[in-house]
């Protein structure tokens, strides 16, 4: 049976709830330029990869935490994802709001919580870890005993790792940057080379040394060959097939072969004529494709 960190790692590349664009970077809020974009809140909207997360995480909650007591997810990602897991369970479930209510009860604890149960925190992502460590303060100085953290996917990033230590808050989590990055690699989403500059972001997001590449985009299930198609200069002192065709040197492209590109019109390609070319034969896939 496929390891469940796999399972998931799928699940979340298909439904591009982790979606890598190494060569065209996401800005963050913090203008950390990002090869990746996370969206848990797209496992909803998918029943079997929902299925998967949740029965996916009641068996963490299980193995890692059996003497839990209640389920208390975090505003607002988190929370659907406790109120299923906790029905799988048949356990209590509640939320902790990112601040407390200006009105009525004023509460920041959702849900009932007596003094010293034990609780579990549900969360979506874990990324630096601060977000998740304020619920776990809430909750203990609400007088609930923290078990710990389930997650669907964290990063892995050392300034994460560090404040949950500090913070003394376990985290279990179904998948994790690394694991994705590597399946993204093996499923064709992204260049089997990309998966070390990925992971150099993950080790130290502010340096921007990983940035590389063309930059040109691609659709996943072709984007080997588009990239090496769109990339590779033409080559004058390439095997000259006849006037419209050249042929590298044997490299590896999706399964393999040499790459043989077509020259095209300007026109025809959109890009300069230093560029001429946008289609070939390539680890079994051919044809033209858009610039």
């Amino acid at each position: 049976m496929e390891a469940i960190e796999k399972v998931i790692a799928k699940d979340l590349l298909k439904i591009q709830a982790v979606f890598f664009r190494p060569d065209e970077p996401f800005t963050w809020a913090s203008g950390i330029k990002s090869p990746v974009y996370t969206d848990n809140r797209l496992t909803l909207t998918a029943p079997e990869v929902r299925l998967d997360v949740e029965q996916g995480l009641a068996q963490l909650i299980k193995e890692n935490y059996p003497e839990a007591e209640v389920l208390m997810g975090t505003s607002t990602a988190g929370i659907a994802h406790a109120a299923i897991t906790a029905h799988l369970l048949n356990m209590t479930m509640g939320y902790v709001r990112s601040g407390a209510k200006d009105h009525g009860r004023q509460n920041q604890i959702e849900g009932r919580l007596e003094p010293g149960q034990k609780v579990v925190v549900v969360e979506d992502l874990i990324s630096t870890g601060g977000s998740v460590i304020e619920v776990v303060e809430v909750l203990r100085e609400a007088g609930a005993e923290v078990l710990g953290v389930v997650s669907i996917f964290t990063y892995g990033m050392q300034k994460g790792l560090e404040r949950l230590a500090a913070a003394q808050v376990k985290n279990i989590s179904l998948t994790n940057f690394d694991v994705v990055a590597e399946t993204a690699a093996q499923e064709g989403y992204i260049r089997p080379e990309d998966v070390e500059r990925l992971i150099a972001f993950r080790s130290n997001p502010s340096d921007e040394s990983w940035i590389g590449g063309c930059g040109l985009p691609a659709q996943p299930q072709l984007r080997v060959c588009m990239v090496r198609l769109l990339c590779v200069q033409p080559r004058t002192e390439g095997r000259k097939k006849d006037e419209n065709f050249f042929e590298d040197d044997p490299k590896t492209c999706g399964s393999g072969g040499s790459v043989r590109h077509r020259r095209l019109p300007p026109a025809d390609t959109g890009i300069s004529a230093a560029n001429g070319f946008h289609g070939g034969e390539c680890g079994g896939v051919s044809g033209d494709f858009p610039p």
